[in-house]
């Protein structure tokens, strides 16, 4: 095993994009895109409520979930960031990992509150963006989504929950 980057606070999000490794420093707060062939590491976005869930629109936007802010930021052609959409509505904590499908709906999850083991988790919404950046729920009671992806076809969201909340038998 080779380590290509050192350095990093908490690494998070990552996507590949136009032959680039693309993924947020999440405690850094930056977004990263690392390019393979030379090396090189640029930082893309300095999001100060700290960058966590990536994704692309269909013309090649990055979209960024802003972890405190709950928001969802989009990277202008010209590197500015404008607010996209306002999950404040449907998040009840920070925000987690994003997945944006080919139609460049995004789906984007919460932590759902600051409880940490052995405290079970406030279950929270699963959150989807439309590309005009309007904001409903499409899951209910997902405890801390993420992995998230959508499969070739598109027909199918792939959500991983990482912490288990005891269920009745």
């Amino acid at each position: 095993m080779d380590t290509l980057i050192e350095g990093l606070a908490f690494p998070d999000g990552a996507r590949w994009h136009d032959r680039h490794l693309w993924f947020s420093d999440t405690h850094a707060g930056e977004v990263l895109a690392y390019d393979p062939l030379t090396g090189a590491l640029n930082t893309m976005a300095e999001v100060p409520g700290r960058p966590a869930g990536l994704g692309f629109l269909p013309d090649g936007r990055l979209l960024i979930a802003s972890t405190r802010d709950l928001l969802v930021l989009r990277r202008e052609s010209d590197g500015s960031l404008v607010v996209h959409a306002d999950l404040s509505g449907i998040a009840t904590w920070h925000l987690g990992d994003m997945c944006v499908d080919r139609l460049g709906r995004a789906y984007v999850g919460n932590v759902g509150d600051g409880s940490d083991p052995p405290r079970a988790p406030r279950p929270a919404d699963l959150a989807m963006v439309e590309p005009d950046g309007a904001v409903h729920d499409v899951a209910t009671a997902m405890v801390l989504a993420g992995g998230m992806v959508v499969t070739s076809d598109g027909t199918t969201l792939i959500v991983a929950e990482t912490r288990s909340t005891p269920r009745p038998v």
